[in-house]
This record gives structure tokens, sequence and C-alpha cells, in this order.
């Protein structure tokens, strides 16, 4: 009896481990409902998930000091999904640049966290100055699914595992349509 108890406790301990160390290099996930959302700790790796429906969606960054501003478009890899997402990120009003999806080769990306395959668009990287950014996210007909990755300092405390815990099931079902198990 105590030798089973012990098995059950060594077993549970190592999974914890293994969920504790791959939740450490994921994207803190937020599923999107609004047109316009405010990115918090820009530097710190978040994915949003959305989809558009009729116009774009816009993410605003308030920054006082320099940081890194890092932006990946990717979308789920499912039948009729279309890879023709874009992003324009601005500073102050004025264009820095524009992430074509449309003229961008897509690689698949498989993402260990929530065992999903996504196709990997455009991304930007660089060390930014203080002001007002924005990012708009766009496609062709303003319908598709997206995830937005800002932030490229993965980290988790237990309340974002918890919460990425939660919504991988309503992700699998309503972004990738794959059953939540």
């Amino acid at each position: 009896c105590m030798n089973k108890k012990l098995r059950y406790i060594f077993a549970l301990s190592i999974g914890l481990f293994l969920l504790t160390s791959t939740v450490a290099s994921a994207h803190q996930p937020r599923i999107q409902e609004d047109v316009i959302t405010e990115v918090t700790e820009p530097e710190i790796s978040k994915a949003y998930y959305g989809q558009l429906e009729g116009e774009p969606h816009i993410y605003t960054i308030s920054a006082s000091e320099e940081f890194e501003l890092y932006v990946n478009i990717l979308v789920p890899e499912i039948e009729g999904q279309a890879k023709d997402l874009s992003a324009e990120i601005f500073k102050d009003g004025e264009s820095l640049i524009v992430l074509d999806g449309k003229n961008y080769e897509w690689t698949i990306f498989f993402e260990p966290f929530g065992q999903s395959n996504y196709w990997m668009g455009p991304e930007y990287k660089e060390i930014s100055g203080p002001g007002e950014y924005e990012i708009k996210v766009w496609s062709m007909n303003n319908d598709s699914k997206y995830s937005l990755a800002v932030g490229s300092i993965e980290t988790f405390d237990s309340k974002e595992g918890i919460n990425a815990l939660k919504l991988i099931p309503e992700l699998k079902k309503d972004f990738f349509n794959e059953s939540p198990i």
C-alpha cells in the first residue's frame, strides 16, 4: 500500500514537472472578443486568439521606456483557412512596418503545449523607444481566424498556467476545430 502511494506521488511529481517546463516555454493565451485590445507588459509573450468579423482588430501598447517589440502572425492549420492575414505596426500614428501575409511564404509550426499546428506568418522584432503603438490586424475579407503573438519573454506563474489549462479545450474546439480532449 505504501509502495503504491509512493509510485503515485512520484508519477504526479514527474507529470507536474513536465507540465511546468512545457508551460514555461509557451505564450500566455488570450481569447479576443473585442475589436480594440490594450496590450499590457508588451515584452511578456502572449498569444491573442481572435476571429475577424468584418473589420480589422487593433492592439495598443503605451510604452514609457525602451522595450523589445516582437509581433508574429499565425493562423490555425485547418481546412479552408486563408493565409492572407497582415498586420501594420504604427508608432505615434506613423507606420513603422507592414507584415504582409498575402505575399509571405507561411511555414508550418507545431506548438507543443497546446499540441496544435499553425501556419506561421510574418514577424517583427526590434528594440523600440517610448511611445504609443498600434498593431492593426486584417485579412482580405476580414473574416479570418488568427493568433497574434506579442512579446518574446516566455514566463508563467501559477495563475497563468491555470488560465492556459482552462483555455486550451476552448481553443482546440473553437479555434482549431478539434476535439478538446
